[in-house]
């Protein structure tokens, strides 16, 4: 029997801790649950007060409390707080009263958030009794059992608590006489003490027995089989008879195996298997045993030996197997054994072990269609039978039931008995399966039985299919060794990937295996095997066949981050330049280990080449590289697989750092990681050139070819010598290019050279090799000792080493022939001797004597190079020939050339080079040379072999044709980027047979010229920017002779205008601007190329316009073909103008701006003048330029006329006409225009007087002054005085004199004739020669003035001359009764007046703008009935406030009517007059003279008068009129006029100048006032 008592005990422990638990955490964490704040009990019964006070617990939850109670006299509550929040969660409840009667009071939990109150009744009442309470009287031996005291009032309720009691415990043997059954287990012994420090009440329990006493609470432990009397009673004076008893019983725990019910077949014998449970260790009980008796309920069923236990079925039905304690009464185990008919055979099969337990979690597989097995591995195989019914129970086999199995001895497995400890667990109808090779068979099963009474048997059986399967594994790379893990890296989005492959399991497809992964969070895996890794750690990834569940593989699969980075070792780092390096690299975790896979990672590292000379081909991992991955995997164990690789490619020699870096960020990973981490990895990379034998020497002065080894080299031409020539007793020097260079010190560098004959076999003599000293290049010296062909084969490279983890060996040979030349060439007029010009000559025709048939044209007059080649029978070139001696002859040369022979004559007489000196003749000249043998510092007996080889003389003759030279101009073209571009270069002197090309077609190509023009010009056209040499071949000369140009093909960089930057143009003229385009080194292009640069003319104001080729104009710019345009002024003012031009691109380039002026015409002003000797007058110029520029006067003839030249002062010296000339001058003292004036000096013989009417009304003034009959008063008012005025009748005429009051003001006033002073203020301010007149009353009366004149005359300083002159004057009186003079407004014919008529809304009834009439109302004076519209069509009319006129001679008056009052009166009278004269008015200075300061401005009013001298209302610009000064220079006069027809003034200087105003129309009516400044 297990041990129920324990059980119970710790089950309720366990329930109790974790509700306290549970308790605290919702206290501390879910203050506001859902449910609402509660209490754990609402009813409580506790005893009174005691000796031992009894506390109670109660615990609230959900809520944060504050207690309160009814009797505070009765119960006692001490709330206990939560220490983390300071919350009372539980009370502790305690009765502090004696026992009077039962008592009843209540407990308060208000929940302090909420509000909430929970109240809880507690009862307070004695005891009535106690009792012991228990789970089972019967106990285990070596069992637990807890007993528990309660108490109950009398109404048989139970105390809520009874800890904090003292009880007393006892045991006794029910016998006496025999020892204790039981012991006590103190409680803190128990397992109740294992409480996790959660105990409660149990703490106080367990000091109760520390302290020598007992608690409610009591443990006891089973120790001998048998009964034990336990008792108990209450230490509490006053309650000792509370007290009860107990009898426990310990027993054997036993059971029965095969466990009930057990079902058989008739005539099976059960051996049934007897255990107890000793030290909670089950253990059997050998049979027989003293103490235990078999028996059977139903006889006629089964019969059983009462000692071993064996049953044995006699017939259908059901019986009881009894197995009896003895020593223990009424202590027996049972089992129902159910004697049945079989129904169906069944085959089961369960993996084994040599344990015989089947594999754990793995159960049992009943028959199916088929079997899955994995060879080499074990199977139980179990034959079941099942009962009939619809509860078919599985039968137990038994030794004597007639099972068989059969295997038919397959090939494919093995079966065999099971031992018998395995068979009584499995049933003894147990076989065991070992599965050895893959295939297919079949099991057969048989079960033979009795249907009743042991009488008539029957079969049954069952055929199963069996198919072998390897064992399932996966297929793992060889770096993976026999340990089944696999190490992933990972980093944050990048997941690696692994497909998993596996074999066995009988897979034929991908699709026969299922995949699991422990931790998918961790490693992913689908339906196809593929894993990935998702984040760091460890999971275990599962494959099994779909067959077979129990047939599986497991890999462990470990997810890193990586730490570090390497390079693989498995690429050469050395190539030739222009292929290939391959690059990988490797990566690591923290404990150093390799990861399986990595290339997820393949576009996260990053490749960087150091150098240009490396360019990352592949840097993010494309396939080409991965072929070669495969190879890695028998290395790598060693060196990891890679993880990112690439292709470099060598584009230069160098070499450079190979450098890789992954850069990721795992903070969201690692808080402790503050920043990316950088992994690198880097290798030292090389690039060399491909090796080749270079030839060092040149053979053009050895009778060899020509090879320059520098020129090669910079044109990057050199080439292998693959094979040479060389005569005995000559050499050559060679030198090896290119392959790889020393790494360093670390890694062995090796160089060799070996010399081979035509069988690859080693040669000792013919043919010596030594290496020379060559500024660090390998330089060999190659000399032909004998007659043979030899092969020389050099190696150069670097070994194994640091760094350097492939050896770069590289290999290279050339073919040696030594022998005798069978012929030699000539070549002439040649630098060097060129493989093609060999080649010509060796191909040439050639009559007897071996004299070339075509002759070699040649020009005159210079040093030619005469050379011979020694030439194979294969018709190539020797290296060097210098061995042989040359005869050289001339023939026919005589006064053509003749040798240079300034060589020495071993040189003469060996050489294979001489030079020819041509003089200035034209003719055929023959030149040859001869082979006439070895030199004497050659041996012997390689003449013999030369004289055995050669059946002719080695001989070669050539014709020289002497002629004249080519040029081409210019030497150098700047062409413009334009596929229609084209440039023309002249080709002087030479013949016509000529032939053009270009060093670089790809910037510009030669184009067909024009047909006769083939021989003087060469066109050409750009094709891409660049420069290029463009070469002429005279082809009619041999060598032909070059001449050539340098063509550069570019873009327009700038354009600029040549022309000044300000530019002045006369009106109607015009002027070509000159444009300049180059490119930044200051080159400029040709002007052919401007037609294709798409300049456009940009005009910013439209006074010049853009004259096109056909003279039609623009005014807003345009485009222009040639480096120059033109433009032509159309109206004055100034502008600004740039001209723009397109580059290839599109892009617009702008030249600098420059200013345009256009101008008026200049003339002096005034163009005609009359002056009296001794007078000056300064002239201007009017029109011409103004920007930039300078005026400057000359007189043509100074004896007459003088003038300054800057200021233009012309003085007066004698009489007589002269021109004076105003020349304007720009930048640079360049006279842009000039203009003419006349001028006439001369002495008047008379003079008159000027007045502007010969009229003048009563009251009205007019001004008066003498005029001569050519000029006008600037011609001598500084040169006359004494001016005496008279009017002969003073009662019609006076003068308006003024009178200077204290220096400041005028007082004008009418004076007569004797009144007029000389000595007066105006005469002394030299303005006697003007008077004003006024008349006084009506008639006629003369005005006369005498005064004197200095002029200078010829011979003398000055002469003075008197004049005198008069005028006579009808002064008009007012009509009789003109009242309405005053209130009459004079106005000129067809004006229209300003604003006069105020406070007028409206005119002839018109309504204003807000549908009112006016207050006042005007209208002309009309007689009655007459209409408004005949007034209107008068000579007058208003308009609105207004007043228009027509023709003149006409009056009219103005009427006003008030409409508010009807008041009507005559608000004024107009009349029209012809304006007939000028006034200048100024009320402060009314007599003709201002004084105005130096700077400052001054507003002259300018005023009309009619023919009689009466002023105009208003006239405002009513006729024309021009205000001019003699001294400009001391006052400037703006003619602009405003609107109320004033002039303005401006003194520039101090000085007196006189001002006169006159009419446009009629220039004597004028007035004039004098300025002093």
């Amino acid at each position: 029997m297990p041990c129920c008592g324990v059980d119970s005990m710790r089950s309720k422990m366990l329930y109790l801790t974790v509700l306290l638990t549970l308790l605290l955490v919702l206290d501390a964490t879910t203050s506001y649950s859902g449910s609402g704040p509660h209490i754990a009990d609402v009813n409580l019964l506790l005893p009174p007060k005691m000796t031992h006070p009894v506390e109670y617990r109660l615990q609230g939850s959900d809520g944060c409390f504050k207690w309160s109670w009814d009797h505070h006299d009765v119960l006692s509550v001490l709330p206990e707080y939560n220490s983390s929040n300071h919350c009372s969660t539980s009370a502790r409840l305690r009765s502090i009263a004696t026992y009077s009667g039962r008592k009843e009071t209540a407990v308060y939990a208000t929940d302090v958030r909420t509000g909430v109150v929970i109240r809880c009744k507690v009862f307070i009442d004695n005891f009535s009794r106690i009792q012991i309470f228990h789970n089972s009287i019967k106990l285990d031996l070596d069992g637990l059992a807890t007993l528990h005291v309660r108490a109950f009032d009398s109404e048989d309720n139970v105390f809520s608590s009874l800890v904090g009691l003292q009880f007393m415990w006892h045991q006794m043997p029910e016998t006496d006489g025999l020892p204790h059954h039981l012991v006590h287990v103190p409680l803190k012994d128990s397992p109740l003490s294992d409480c996790g420090g959660l105990c409660g009440d149990l703490d106080i329990q367990i000091q109760l027995e520390d302290s020598g006493v007992f608690s409610d609470l009591y443990v006891v432990k089973g120790v001998e089989i048998g009964q034990e009397i336990v008792s108990v009673h209450l230490l509490e004076p006053g309650l000792k008879h509370m007290a009860d008893r107990i009898v426990l019983t310990v027993a054997e725990a036993m059971s029965l195996e095969p466990p009930s019910p057990v079902f058989v077949l008739i005539g099976a014998a059960v051996r049934y298997r007897l255990k107890v449970i000793r030290e909670n260790i089950p253990q059997a009980v050998i049979l027989p045993s003293p103490h235990h008796r078999w028996s059977v309920s139903n006889s006629s069923v089964a019969q059983a030996d009462s000692m071993m236990g064996l049953t044995k079925a006699l017939d259908l039905g059901v019986a009881t197997v009894v197995v009896e304690d003895t020593r223990v009464v009424g202590h027996v185990q049972v089992s129902s054994l159910n004697v049945v008919v079989p129904d169906s055979l069944s085959l089961y099969i369960a993996s084994f072990s040599t344990s015989g337990d089947s594999l754990e979690g793995v159960k049992t597989i009943p028959s199916v269609a088929r079997w899955y097995v994995v060879s080499g591995r074990q199977y139980l195989i179990q034959m079941k039978v099942f009962s009939r019914g619809p509860d078919a129970q599985e039968i137990y086999i038994t030794e004597s039931d007639d099972v068989k199995l059969y295997d038919n001895q397959s090939e494919y497995w093995r079966t065999f008995l099971v031992p018998d400890d395995i068979a009584v667990k499995h049933s003894w109808q147990t076989r065991i399966l070992k599965a050895t090779s893959q295939g297919l068979d079949k099991l057969m099963a048989s079960l033979t039985y009795f249907t009743g009474h042991q009488e008539t048997k029957e079969v049954l059986k069952v055929v199963q299919e069996v198919k072998v399967c390897n064992q399932v594994k996966f297929i793992l790379d060889k770096r993976s060794g026999i340990t089944q893990s696999i190490l992933l890296p990972w980093a944050p989005t990048v997941y690696q990937e692994v497909e998993l492959k596996a074999t066995g399991g009988c897979a034929k497809a991908s699709s026969d295996y299922k995949w699991f992964s422990s931790d998918t969070a961790t490693v992913s895996v689908s339906a196809l095997g593929i894993v990935q890794a998702k984040k760091p750690g460890k999971a275990t990834v599962k494959v099994i066949s779909v067959f077979d569940a129990l047939n599986y593989d497991e890999v462990v699969i470990e997810v890193s981050i990586p730490s570090s980075m390497a390079m693989l070792h498995s690429f050469p780092v050395e190539t030739v330049v222009g292929s290939h390096l391959q690059a990988a690299v490797t990566m690591k975790a923290s404990n150093g280990a390799y990861f399986y896979r990595c290339d997820a990672f393949c576009s996260f590292i990053k490749w960087k080449a150091g150098s240009k000379s490396f360019n990352i081909v592949n840097a993010t991992g494309e396939k080409p590289v991965l072929d070669m991955v495969e190879n890695f995997e028998l290395h790598a164990s060693l060196n990891g697989p890679p993880c990112s690789w690439t292709r470099i490619y060598a584009s230069g020699l160098g070499r450079a750092m190979l450098h890789a870096t992954l850069s990721k960020d795992y903070h969201h990973v690692d808080n402790s990681l503050l920043g990316p981490i950088v992994l690198k990895a880097s290798t030292r990379i090389a690039a060399y050139q491909p090796l080749i034998i270079c030839q060092l020497g040149d053979g053009s002065q050895f009778g060899g070819y020509w090879f320059d080894l520098a020129q090669a080299e910079a044109q990057n031409l050199l080439e292998n010598l693959d094979k040479f020539y060389l005569v005995p007793g000559t050499h050559l020097d060679i030198m090896l290019l290119g392959g790889p260079e020393k790494w360093d010190n670390g890694v062995d560098f090796i160089e060799t050279v070996e010399t081979l004959d035509e069988g690859h076999g080693p040669v000792q003599n013919g043919v010596l090799v030594n290496q020379l000293s060559g500024n660090n290049r390998s330089v060999y010296r190659v000399l032909c000792q004998t007659l043979g062909n030899f092969k020389l084969v050099f190696k150069r490279g670097n070994l194994v080493g640091d760094d350097h983890p492939l050896p770069a060996i590289v290999e290279i040979l050339s073919s040696l022939s030594c022998g005798h030349p069978s012929s030699i060439a000539l070549i002439a007029d040649e630098p060097v001797n060129e493989r093609n010009v060999i080649q010509a000559a060796i191909q040439a025709d050639r009559s007897s004597g071996r004299i070339r048939v075509t002759p070699v044209t040649v020009a005159n007059g210079r040093t030619v190079r005469i050379a011979a080649v020694g030439i194979s029978n294969t018709g190539e070139p020797f290296a060097n020939s210098s061995s042989l001696c040359l005869r050289w002859e001339l023939s026919s040369c005589d006064g053509l050339a003749y040798w240079d022979d300034a060589f020495d004559s071993v040189r003469l007489k060996c050489s294979w080079e001489r030079f020819l000196v041509l003089q200035n003749e034209s003719g055929l000249c023959i030149v040859r040379a001869s082979v006439i043998g070895f030199s004497d510092t050659v041996i012997d007996h390689y003449s013999a072999q030369l004289l055995e080889s050669s059946e002719t003389v080695l001989t070669d003759a050539i014709k020289l044709q002497l002629v004249s030279t080519i040029s081409v101009y210019p030497e150098f073209n700047l062409l413009f980027f334009n596929p229609d571009a084209k440039v023309n270069l002249s080709i002087i002197g030479g013949s016509c047979f000529l032939e053009a090309a270009v060093n670089d077609s790809r910037v510009v190509e030669v184009v067909q010229p024009p047909l006769g023009l083939q021989c003087s010009q060469l066109m050409l056209s750009p094709k891409g920017l660049g420069t290029a040499f463009v070469t002429v071949w005279d082809i009619g000369l041999a060598p032909p002779i070059t001449a050539s140009a340098v063509v550069q093909v570019a873009d327009i960089d700038w354009i600029r205008i040549t022309s000044q930057e300000e530019l002045c143009l006369m009106e109607g003229s015009s002027q070509t601007i000159n444009l300049m385009a180059g490119i930044n080194d200051g080159s400029t292009f040709d002007s052919s190329q401007y037609a294709y640069m798409n300049i456009h003319v940009h005009i910013e104001d439209h006074i010049v316009e853009l004259v096109g080729i056909d003279d039609t104009s623009s005014p807003h710019g345009g485009h222009v073909k040639g480096p120059n345009f033109k433009i032509m002024g159309t109206r004055l003012g100034i502008s600004t103008l740039y001209v723009s031009a397109s580059q290839q691109s599109g892009h617009e380039i702008l030249s600098q701006p420059i200013k345009v002026e256009v101008y008026a015409p200049p003339r002096i002003h005034p163009p005609n003048i009359f002056l009296a000797p001794g007078a000056s007058y300064v002239l201007t110029v009017e029109g011409g330029p103004t920007i930039g520029v300078y005026v400057e006067y000359a007189s043509m003839d100074e004896g007459i006329a003088t003038i300054q030249k800057s200021s233009g002062r012309l003085s007066a010296n004698s009489p007589g006409n002269t021109t004076v000339l105003a020349s304007v001058f720009g930048k640079g003292d360049t006279v842009i225009c000039q203009a003419y004036g006349s001028v006439k000096i001369g002495v008047p013989s008379v003079m008159t007087l000027n007045v502007q009417s010969d009229q003048l009304g009563v009251g009205r003034e007019m001004p008066i002054y003498p005029v001569f009959p050519e000029g006008h008063l600037f011609s001598f008012y500084e040169l006359c005085k004494n001016y005496q005025w008279t009017v002969e009748d003073e009662k019609v005429l006076g003068f308006l004199v003024s009178e200077h009051s204290h220096g400041e003001m005028y007082k004008s006033l009418v004076a007569t004739s004797k009144e007029v002073q000389f000595t007066s203020y105006l005469e002394e301010k030299g303005l006697g020669f003007i008077k004003v007149l006024y008349g006084r009353s009506a008639g006629r009366a003369n005005v006369n003035v005498t005064f004197s004149c200095d002029f200078i005359t010829p011979g003398s300083n000055s002469g003075s001359r008197f004049y005198s002159a008069s005028v006579s004057l009808l002064v008009v009186a007012d009509l009789p009764l003109a009242l309405g003079v005053p209130i009459t407004w004079v106005l000129p014919p067809h004006y229209t007046t300003t604003s006069l008529l105020p406070s007028s809304s409206e005119s002839y009834g018109q309504w204003d703008g807000q549908s009112r009439k006016g207050t006042i109302v005007y209208s002309l004076s009309r007689c009655c009935g007459e209409k408004n519209e005949a007034v209107q069509k008068d000579s007058i009319s208003i308009h609105r406030d207004r007043i228009k006129t027509t023709d003149s001679n006409n009056l009219a008056c103005i009427q006003a009517k008030d409409r508010t009052t009807g008041r009507i009166e005559i608000a004024s009278c107009v009349r029209v007059a012809e304006v007939a004269q000028i006034r200048i008015t100024n009320k402060e200075f009314p007599f003709h003279v201002i004084n105005l300061a130096v700077g400052a401005d001054l507003k002259l009013p300018i005023s009309y008068s009619d023919t009689l001298g009466n002023p105009f209302y208003e006239a405002h610009n009513a006729v024309l009129f021009h205000a001019e000064t003699n001294y400009p220079d001391i006052v400037l006069i703006n003619n602009t006029h405003d609107d109320d027809g004033n002039i303005h003034l401006k003194a520039l200087r101090h000085g007196r100048a006189l001002i006169r105003v006159s009419m446009s129309s009629s220039p004597l009516k004028s007035d004039y006032i004098l300025l002093e400044s």
